[in-house]
């Protein structure tokens, strides 16, 4: 009787203490729903004010997006000193990639913002601050092999202006593999033109554009960590079908960090001139249809989120900025006048 009693008491207390927890967890089911209740409203008060905020920022960005339309699509605007002094140096440079380039039978073409100013602006971007342009990967890669050779009979040296295709960029903390020149006041840099290469496909690889970005990244991280450049670029040929014989379609190579257009052939060939500034470049055939694949449909009005690179405050923040600015573009009229 007593060992009843005690199993008896033993599931009575049980009882009593499942009846126990089971009201203290409704209790605090209770508690946890009054408090996601309450952040709930939060929430939604947060939404509201954020759409509030979103739609009055929209009206600003709007405002100011019509504003810069006007004033850069319908009326001239005049670069002061420092900037024109930088576009004179920077289009002399152009002048001495395109004599170098004619003296080889090289072809190149204005690319990317230097097209879409040419085309919007007939010159530079309001905000934009060097040049690039684009080879075909045979000439790409025989500009870079003769450029040192052109620099030194021109009687500039190496730390008067430069060629590197592999760049690390200290403020931004990434590699460019493309092409740079660059022409100097040591140390300081106070001009640059970008070169990408274009290659020749067999066919278009399904979701090209990712695997081309995906390969862009492999290519840096190959470079960095010293594997030889054609070594680098083999195996991303072969996964982007890239040919070297001629074809009916070309892309951008695998070193651009921006775009990954695909193009027919005779969008891009022969090449044209179109007006950039005071003078005459070359330019893709079909420019227009190669521009909206570079910045579609509406490449015509100025974007509402515009990537000013900050190079004239870079130079600004230099000694006789004037007086060097001067020097270089002297330097390079002598250089070009060579070549006439």
């Amino acid at each position: 009787m007593c060992a009843f009693n005690r199993i008896k008491k033993f599931f009575l207390n049980r009882s009593d203490m499942y009846r126990f927890y089971e009201s203290e967890y409704h209790k605090n089911n209770k508690k946890v729903d009054k408090k996601l209740k309450k952040n709930e409203k939060k929430i939604k008060k947060l939404e509201k004010d954020f759409k509030k905020y979103k739609k009055s920022n929209d009206k600003i960005i709007t405002a100011y997006n019509s504003l810069f339309n006007s004033l850069f699509l319908y009326n001239e605007i005049k670069p002061k000193r420092l900037v024109q002094l930088s576009h004179d140096l920077t289009l002399e440079m152009l002048d001495f990639i395109d004599n170098i380039c004619k003296k080889h039978d090289l072809q190149w073409w204005m690319y990317a913002g230097t097209l879409l100013g040419a085309i919007r602006h007939e010159g530079y971007i309001p905000w934009d601050d060097d040049i690039d342009i684009c080879m075909l990967r045979e000439d790409y890669e025989k500009f870079f092999k003769i450029f040192p050779e052109e620099v030194a009979e021109c009687g500039l040296t190496k730390r008067d202006i430069t060629i590197t295709n592999t760049k690390y960029n200290r403020k931004k903390d990434r590699y460019l593999p493309f092409s740079k020149v660059e022409f100097w006041v040591w140390p300081h840099n106070y001009s640059f033109i970008d070169i990408f290469p274009v290659d020749y496909v067999t066919d278009l690889v399904p979701d090209y554009k990712s695997l081309h970005k995906k390969e862009c990244k492999d290519l840096i991280e190959k470079l960095k960590s010293g594997t030889p450049r054609e070594e680098a670029l083999k195996e991303s040929f072969e996964k982007l079908h890239v040919s070297k014989d001629k074809t009916d379609l070309l892309m951008c190579g695998v070193e651009d960090t921006t775009f990954a257009i695909a193009s027919d052939y005779d969008t891009i060939f022969p090449l044209k001139t179109l007006k950039f500034e005071d003078r005459m470049y070359p330019c893709p055939n079909d420019y227009i249809t190669y521009i909206i694949g570079l910045y579609g449909e509406n490449y015509v009005k100025i974007p509402k989120n515009a990537h000013p690179h900050g190079f004239y405050g870079y130079l600004s923040s230099h000694d006789n900025v004037y007086e060097n600015l001067e020097i270089c573009l002297e330097k390079l009229k002598k250089a070009n006048e060579r070549y006439k």
